[in-house]
């Protein structure tokens, strides 16, 4: 089939499905099933995966961009855009790869997948956020990254395990419950650090039951870092049930074409580490150093007993 196309369609073609699997994590049947204008959104980036392991995710702006510019051209209008042989794709894929010196072995489609998994790993980006966005299970991640050799398999291990536990360190608090409110099947637990910090967290009425907590006693919260907010200087308002304001000063800022990760010193002197995009980087021209504000909603907060 490619012999029926010029060089240049199959050449803009290719730099589409390598788009999609470097920066997209798509297999590349998945790749190849896309519907162009139905499933790809590139106004907000956007990109809905079809077929078994379906799901949405969202790329970077400057992969969005470069997919944006090859919809603009004529080829990209055919029916037959997408319809090439994956042994062609990976023939042409050598090609280019081999005059700056890559081994075939990592610039197939597998490897380039599998290298978009570890990116996202060692910018701290929980190992549950890379599976399912590369649409895997636990034991097809691990070998995943096995398929790269196995002295990158521990070290990539480690860096997950290593994010994670940071994460759920810097994200935790010990506090004295001070008050509880029931009604709609929700309860409302306030509590307030040693160092006088209030933290509202909600939880089911179920939820509440099984941690048997009471006023006064002392558990851990913990915030999902992908669920709290970040604004430039102070908290804009007063903590409420609904967003938890925390103050404190950007330490660590580390940015990937999709995610950021950043690590605030609060003001209290514990840390809080947030997930987000880097569209959300550029509205907020953040760097380190920078007084910061994080938001947190109770609904994102999780409360455990001792």
């Amino acid at each position: 089939m490619p012999g029926l196309f010029s060089r240049k369609f199959s050449g803009h073609a290719c730099t589409f499905f390598f788009l999609l699997i470097r920066y997209g994590g798509l297999r590349f049947r998945e790749a190849a099933s896309l519907s162009v204008r139905r499933d790809i959104d590139t106004v907000t980036g956007a990109l809905h995966v079809p077929g078994s392991w379906k799901r949405d995710i969202f790329l970077s702006i400057p992969a969005m961009g470069s997919l944006r510019r090859i919809l603009t051209l004529p080829e990209a209008e055919d029916s037959r855009f997408l319809q090439f042989d994956p042994g062609f794709v990976r023939r042409k894929f050598y090609e280019v790869a081999r005059p700056l010196g890559f081994q075939s072995g990592t610039t197939g489609p597998r490897a380039l997948r599998v290298a978009r998994g570890i990116e996202l790993l060692e910018t701290h980006t929980p190992a549950s956020v890379v599976q399912s966005f590369l649409g895997l299970s636990g034991q097809d991640m691990l070998s995943s990254m096995a398929a790269l050799g196995p002295e990158n398999t521990g070290r990539k291990k480690r860096v997950s395990q290593d994010a994670d536990a940071a994460i759920r360190e810097d994200n935790s608090f010990l506090a004295i419950v001070y008050n509880i409110e029931s009604g709609g099947g929700k309860v409302l637990i306030s509590t307030e650090t040693v160092s006088g910090c209030v933290l509202h967290g909600i939880v089911t009425l179920s939820e509440f039951m099984e941690l048997e907590v009471h006023e006064g006693d002392i558990v851990e919260v913990q915030a999902d870092p992908c669920m709290a907010l970040i604004e430039k200087g102070s908290s804009p308002g007063r903590p409420s049930s609904v967003e938890n304001w925390l103050n404190g000063r950007v330490e660590l800022l580390h940015r990937d074409t999709v995610e950021v990760y950043v690590r605030v010193r609060l003001s209290e002197g514990t840390h809080f580490s947030i997930c987000f995009s880097t569209v959300r980087l550029a509205e907020l021209d953040l760097r380190e150093g920078d007084c910061v504000s994080v938001g947190v909603p109770a609904s994102a907060l999780s409360v455990s007993g001792i």
